[in-house]
Order: C-alpha cells, then structure tokens, then sequence
C-alpha cells in the first residue's frame, strides 16, 4: 500500500471540528500572539482565521481553528484561550462538524 493512500484513509475517517471565538481583551504587547501560541502545536489544531482590531485599550477578533479528533480537544483549548493574559471574554459563537 503507497504512503498518498495510507494518509487519504487517516484522513478520510477522521471527524473535524471548526469551532471560531470571538475574543476581547485588554490590549497590550503580543497580545495577539500570546492567544495565537495558546494554540497546540500539532496536526491536530490548525489556524484558520486570526483577525484582531485593538484601539490602544480593547482588543476584539476572531479566531477560528480546525480540530481534528473529536470534541474534548475543543473544550481543552477553549480553557487554554480563557487562561491568556487579559482575555475578558472568550466565547464559541460557531461550530461546524464534518467527518
């Protein structure tokens, strides 16, 4: 069996989730970037939207990720955006389940 066709089965069976936040917080140095590297690392958790707007005191975005594996990795990172530095409001405005 070729590698392309091992990789389209992992793939093809594994459910994805696109969940997007809609984020506020105090603006400040890297804010953005502390909320961008909240993010893991891995093939599991993939960066799909990252768009800020801040006036020198608020900050409001978006940012949606793909989640591959199932639901429990989405609660996880919505605990680890929550724990960033000046994140006042964190909430899951959208969602969207596909296999």
């Amino acid at each position: 069996m070729s590698l392309s066709h091992q990789v389209s089965q992992q793939t093809r069976y594994e459910p994805t989730v696109r969940v997007t936040y809609r984020i506020a917080g105090f603006d400040r140095p890297n804010f953005v970037s502390d909320i961008a590297d909240s993010v893991p690392q891995d093939d599991s958790f993939l960066i799909r939207t990252l768009a800020f707007e801040a006036d020198g005191i608020q900050a409001m975005g978006v940012l949606t990720i793909q989640i591959q594996h199932g639901i429990q990795p989405m609660y996880n990172l919505t605990q680890r955006l929550r724990s960033v530095q000046g994140i006042a409001v964190c909430k899951n405005f959208m969602s969207d389940y596909s296999k």
